[in-house]
């Protein structure tokens, strides 16, 4: 998935506004200055057959940004590097007036 980079600048639009800027970034992360959608409620699907349960973890859906408008992604199975491995969701982070997406990662 390609990574974007999110600015903004003052704008009008209509009345009041941004003006909102995608461009193409190496960064590991998204960041924007619109506030994310609020997270979906995902039906988690039963797992893969023939994987035992103790190797495969759910990650969770998310917003992205593609192409200016939010879309979501949907969670999926993902399975462990080593036994006791501990997924660390992906979040938005807020870092003062844009968010910043983390990605999810085992520790």
């Amino acid at each position: 998935m390609r990574k974007l980079l999110v600015a903004s600048a003052p704008a009008v639009v209509g009345a009041v506004g941004l003006l909102t800027v995608l461009v193409p970034s190496a960064s590991l992360a998204e960041t924007i200055v619109v506030t994310p959608p609020a997270e979906k409620i995902e039906i988690i699907p039963e797992r893969p057959p023939g994987r035992p349960a103790e190797l495969l973890v759910w990650d969770r859906g998310r917003w992205t940004r593609i192409e200016g408008r939010w879309e979501w992604v949907p969670g999926r199975w993902i399975e462990r590097p080593r036994r006791g491995a501990v997924w660390m969701v992906g979040r938005w982070d807020r870092r003062g007036p844009e968010y910043v997406w983390v990605d999810g990662h085992w520790r």
